[in-house]
């Protein structure tokens, strides 16, 4: 399978709702990062994107370019969903590492305050373009996925 093919491959799992076949994507050592998730390691990842699968009724994904070279792929996909009473539509850029047919790295790329504005309204567009409201957006969502594993184990 074509390095193409492995992301093209795990974000029709992503669109079925299919966490484990994303996780089967992912080698054993996959690391992932994003704005809100700075570092998170395969069983990590995996569950956080159960978790988006379960909690997100109206998630809608559309990959709309994948560019390819030797050992990397660069995903460029829209994400569409509810979160709370808002409804957000995040452009990302996922940096995708390959080695043996598994994804490795993936990191993505969002604009964080374009996000935190939809996401949390108001207080989005006031505080979130500060480190201060980042890193507190980081610290619940971690501890929301440390939860959502302890439920699945």
């Amino acid at each position: 399978m074509t390095n193409e093919n492995i992301i093209r491959n795990y974000f029709n799992a992503f669109k079925l709702g299919d966490y484990n076949r994303m996780h089967d994507s992912f080698a054993d050592s996959m690391l992932f990062s994003d704005p809100v998730f700075p570092r998170l390691n395969a069983k990590e990842a995996a569950a956080m994107w159960r978790m988006f699968v379960e909690k997100g009724k109206d998630l809608h994904i559309d990959l709309y370019d994948v560019k390819c070279s030797e050992n990397t792929v660069d995903a460029f996909w829209l994400a569409k969903y509810s979160f709370g009473e808002y409804e957000v539509e995040n452009h990302i850029h996922s940096h995708f590492v390959i080695r043996d047919g598994k994804i490795l790295r993936q990191i993505d790329d969002f604009d964080f305050y374009a996000w935190a504005k939809q996401a949390f309204g108001w207080k989005g567009y006031v505080f979130g373009w500060t480190q201060t409201m980042q890193s507190k957006v980081q610290e619940n969502a971690l501890r929301s996925l440390k939860k959502f594993i302890q439920k699945i184990d």
